[in-house]
């Protein structure tokens, strides 16, 4: 699934679908990730968490950025934040649609 955003120069691939695997992977990571924060969260920061985890579980892919042209979680606190949050919104939106299920 392509998502891409032309105004802030990024796009990237999502999975069509997730496997538990996949899935619990990726929510224990992101549980992870802003328990050791301890509760010191901001919106910035918890779109980088969501951003981070995705990369580092592989559900990010053929990522594209002019600011960020390389896709890893380092150096994400010097990343242009509206892609950031663009990003982190993008992929919040995944997970829940991956998790509703229609009714029938």
């Amino acid at each position: 699934m392509h998502k891409a955003h032309e105004g802030l120069g990024t796009s990237f691939d999502l999975p069509d679908s997730l496997t538990v695997r996949q899935l619990d992977a990726y929510q224990m990571a992101l549980q992870n990730a802003v328990a050791k924060l301890n509760g010191n969260l901001s919106d910035a920061r918890y779109y980088a968490i969501l951003y981070g985890v995705a990369v580092e579980s592989g559900l990010v892919t053929n990522w594209q950025c002019l600011t960020m042209p390389n896709a890893t979680p380092a150096g994400v606190d010097d990343a242009d934040a509206r892609v950031i949050y663009w990003t982190g919104r993008t992929i919040r939106e995944f997970i829940r649609a991956i998790t509703e299920i229609p009714p029938n």
